[in-house]
């Protein structure tokens, strides 16, 4: 009489093949998770980059001096968009008969938004951007409103084929100062 203990070749095959199917399922499962994740944060700190960059064009480089300040008279716009240049008066309260007003620019250079908080002052430009690509920066003066246009891209994760993305657009309210 043979007893039946233990498995034939063929069950222990038929096991081996689903147990690497179903962990190589889940190993591809976890990898395109990363990935997607990856993405997902690096296209987030994109889109968080183009908003502080457009912050500080509105509010200033150290949240004063910035668009929202100047009198809407000094603001004048290039003839090609990629650059604004205004003036703040940088009395604290603001007042019409002081001489410390300054002439502030906001432009594009290569890849970079760039500040000048004093024209008048050589070598104290800012970068704004530390995060991404700078493809556009458009601004437009319409009435009272100074529209800035952003564009900024970055290369997806892993990749060398596909850039990520992301567009913002602000209006700046300007009015007339004392």
């Amino acid at each position: 009489m043979r007893r039946k203990d233990g498995f034939t070749i063929a069950e222990i095959m038929v096991s081996l093949i689903a147990s690497v199917m179903l962990i190589g399922g889940v190993w591809l499962i976890y990898l395109m998770s990363m990935r997607s994740w990856a993405e997902g944060s690096r296209n987030a700190g994109l889109e968080r980059s183009a908003g502080i960059v457009l912050e500080k064009v509105v509010r200033g480089v150290n949240g004063r001096f910035g668009i929202r300040e100047a009198d809407i008279g000094t603001v004048q716009v290039s003839a090609g968009g990629d650059s604004v240049t205004f003036m703040v008066d940088k009395q604290d309260p603001p007042t019409a008969w002081n001489s410390d007003d300054a002439t502030s620019r906001y432009y594009k250079l290569g890849t970079l938004v760039m500040c000048d908080p004093d024209t008048s002052v050589s070598g104290d430009e800012q970068v704004l951007n530390r995060f991404g690509d700078v493809e556009e920066l458009l601004f437009s003066l319409s009435g009272e409103v100074l529209t800035a246009k952003l564009v900024l891209t970055a290369d997806a994760p892993r990749t060398t084929s596909r850039r990520l993305v992301t567009r913002m657009k602000t209006d700046i309210f300007l009015r007339k100062r004392r």
